[in-house]
């Protein structure tokens, strides 16, 4: 896992230099479709920032130099489709520049793997990826819309839908179509450009967002560029690499692979016993602990 996270260091500071290169509440308005509410979580000058990123990670300090501007942030709790079709309220973290008087482009920051609830973007706990990317980026100058996913913040008592193409690609479109929202109400100012962006999990979540966009909203965004990272793109593929390769070894890797099954069987109605799948006594271990199973 730490190689992981320092892959995503590297991306973070190449992005960083690409795009650069290119508790209040509100009330939403009537004429809303998707915005429900929002609260403001904090507001950080630019000294509390390079306080809050430093002491988060060490690693992050060499960022510092390049932050500009304190950011406010605020949750948004918004309407969007779950995987069974009926509508459901999931949330996100919105993070922008407070003291910019110039116009702003937005990102939308699709998260990586996180594997508990306090690791959501729209609680912009301290360390989380949120609130380092997150504050990174809002600090440089851009409108950050940082979405939980469908199974975290306010939609946490459902499942999370680990992998699914369809379900991130309309819970990321939606948090857009909500921060679009919540900008007109709270006149900041944007450009209109639309950036997206991920790593690992956020790669392909970012990857099956802009197959979305491209499809289905074309004509609503200005959708400039988009960034994927890491990302397990082909399933078909990568099933058949890990059931003829040798495991790792390593707990958290399989995990994951057992995640994404699960999720699977479940959203596609197989609901098969484990034993189709696994052998005993894995089989076992994982009805009980499902993707928690320590299978090395």
């Amino acid at each position: 896992m730490k190689h992981i996270k320092h892959s995503f260091y590297l991306w973070l500071l190449a992005l960083v230099v690409i795009v650069s290169g290119c508790s209040k509440n509100s009330d939403p308005t009537p004429s809303n479709q998707y915005l429900v509410s929002s609260a403001l979580v904090g507001e950080f000058t630019k000294d509390q920032l390079v306080q809050r990123i430093a002491a988060g990670d060490p690693a992050f300090a060499q960022i510092a130099p390049f932050l500009q501007y304190g950011i406010k942030v605020y949750k948004i709790v918004y309407k969007t489709k779950n995987t069974d079709g009926k509508e459901i309220q999931a949330s996100g973290a919105l993070i922008y520049p407070a003291a910019k008087t110039t116009t702003s482009a937005l990102i939308s920051v699709q998260h990586g793997t996180i594997r508990s609830d306090q690791e959501a973007p729209s609680y912009f706990a301290a360390n989380s990826e949120a609130s380092l990317a997150g504050s990174l980026f809002a600090s440089l100058g851009y409108i950050i819309a940082y979405p939980d996913y469908i199974g975290y913040g306010a939609s946490n008592t459902v499942p999370h839908p680990y992998e699914h193409r369809a379900s991130l690609a309309s819970a990321c479109l939606d948090m857009i179509r909500a921060s679009k929202e919540f900008i007109n109400q709270e006149k900041i100012q944007w450009d209109e450009r639309l950036y997206i962006a991920g790593y690992s999990a956020g790669g392909f979540a970012t990857m099956s967002l802009q197959k979305k966009i491209e499809e289905e909203a074309s004509a609503e965004f200005n959708l400039r560029a988009s960034s994927c990272g890491a990302g397990a793109y082909d399933k078909t593929a990568f099933m058949k690499y890990i059931t003829t390769t040798k495991t790792t070894g390593v707990v958290g890797y399989n995990q994951l692979y057992l995640w994404t099954l699960l999720t699977y069987d479940r959203i596609y109605g197989l609901n098969r016993p484990t034993t189709q799948y696994f052998k005993d006594p894995w089989a076992a271990q994982i009805q009980s602990s499902k993707e928690n199973a320590t299978i090395n």
